[in-house]
């Protein structure tokens, strides 16, 4: 079976207007019916890459339910153990500007707590089968303590997704960022020849966290949260001054995001 990947389905319902967005009037616009959920993201990326996972999940008795389902089959998920029961998605309502910036949104948590039941009947059976296991944190504590216990029963790799910190005030991110990182690999990477992907990244500056876009290829916004949090000109400033003291700095910075 490979990977089993547990958590929540979200249907993204994205509206864009035409013409200047009025919040108190009528805005004409399109509106977008998006399939995410940071599980349902995660098991899609798997899938992907023909690792042939499986999913664990719920979705609605409704035709977007049914469509769900239908592309996660399509990119051969195994979705033999996902539930269809009614209210079953998560649904993130949000409107954007005529500038691309969010206007407001609306979120509702699913219950999943369903799910419990499928994993007292046939947990064994799934995990069992498999390698390893991605769960969704932001679930029910009972939930994910049962799949922790099943995978540690049946002695199984399991990842544990965290929900992302509350967001921190300009001051309080600029006190993260003042820590004396040393900008270079962990020593137990010394043996392989360290990790080449960091030259991409040891020379870039982090100036803020958190994104609200929500899209359905990326889960930074489950890491981060969607609330954006800056940091202050003269902490990037700093930063950007303690560069030039490593030794690797070839004079520019690589980027700024």
């Amino acid at each position: 079976m490979g990977i089993v990947v547990i958590g929540a389905v979200f249907v993204d319902i994205k509206g864009f207007p035409e013409d200047t967005y009025m919040p108190t009037g009528r805005n004409v616009g399109r509106v977008e019916y998006i399939h995410g959920g940071v599980a349902r993201n995660v098991v899609e990326d798997i899938a992907n890459m023909e690792l042939r996972p499986t999913f664990v999940s719920i979705v609605d008795d409704t035709p977007m339910g049914a469509a769900v389902l239908e592309k996660l089959e399509n990119h051969k998920v195994n979705v033999d153990y996902v539930q269809t029961i009614p209210d079953g998605m998560g649904t993130w309502m949000v409107i954007f500007d005529n500038s691309g910036e969010v206007a407001g949104s609306i979120s509702k948590r699913p219950n999943m707590l369903p799910l419990l039941d499928l994993l007292e009947q046939k947990g064994d059976e799934i995990f069992s089968q498999i390698d390893s296991a991605v769960v969704e944190v932001d679930l029910d504590k009972a939930l994910v303590k049962k799949e922790i216990e099943l995978a540690q029963k049946h002695g199984k790799k399991y990842l544990l997704q965290n929900v992302p910190d509350m967001p921190l005030a300009e001051h309080e991110l600029d006190a993260v960022y003042a820590l004396p990182y040393t900008r270079e690999v962990h020593p137990m990477y010394d043996k392989d020849g360290g990790i080449p992907a960091l030259q991409e990244v040891k020379f870039s500056i982090a100036s803020v966290r958190g994104c609200f876009g929500a899209c359905n290829f990326c889960a930074l916004t489950f890491h981060q949260g969607r609330i954006i949090q800056s940091r202050s000109k003269t902490s990037i400033v700093e930063e950007a001054r303690e560069m030039t003291k490593d030794p690797d700095f070839k004079g520019y910075i690589h980027d700024i995001g």
